[in-house]
């Protein structure tokens, strides 16, 4: 008889248990849910807080003065996701900020579109930022679209370097 009280116990232990097990793993497998929404929010915000197009072109204006009175270069980069969500742009905003030096800055272009402003930089080397970027985006292949442009490789004016950027945003690539 003693026998089959102990049994009863340990089974009545086994299954208190297996039911505290299953309500810790419920309870692990929603803080997780809860954690990835979190950083999906959180990277939005990054892409969200980002400047604007009017701060942009404002700080193009200015780095083009800048490279065309001292002789030296200037890129820009534009990084286009058309199916992107703003979640995918705030990390890869985050790689970005890593990536960039000191004076270099970001840009939210649109909705889809990152810009960087790389002062000092050639075209060369700008080619070399951007297959660096792909590579670490994180971005599946052919989802990335980058628009290189430098002064004075490859246009000579403030309006050339602007009408660059306001073909692509306007024609609705962007």
């Amino acid at each position: 008889f003693g026998f089959c009280i102990l049994l009863g116990l340990v089974l009545v232990y086994l299954l208190q248990r297996q039911a505290a097990l299953r309500g810790l793993k419920r309870q692990l497998f929603e803080a997780q849910r809860a954690k990835a929404a979190a950083e999906q929010e959180a990277a939005a915000q990054v892409f969200l807080a980002l400047p604007g197009l009017a701060q942009f072109r404002d700080a193009l204006a200015m780095e083009y003065r800048r490279a065309s009175t001292s002789g030296t270069h200037l890129a820009e980069v534009l990084l286009k996701t058309p199916n992107s969500s703003p979640d995918a742009l705030g990390r890869m905003a985050k790689v970005l900020r890593c990536m960039v030096r000191h004076g270099e800055a970001l840009y939210r272009i649109s909705d889809k579109a990152i810009a960087v402003i790389l002062p000092g930089m050639q075209l060369r080397d700008a080619v070399s930022f951007a297959g660096q970027l792909e590579s670490l985006s994180g971005m599946p292949e052919g989802e990335l679209e980058v628009i290189l442009t430098a002064y004075p490789d490859e246009v000579s004016s403030l309006a050339e370097l602007d009408g660059k950027l306001r073909e692509t945003v306007e024609s609705g690539a962007v």
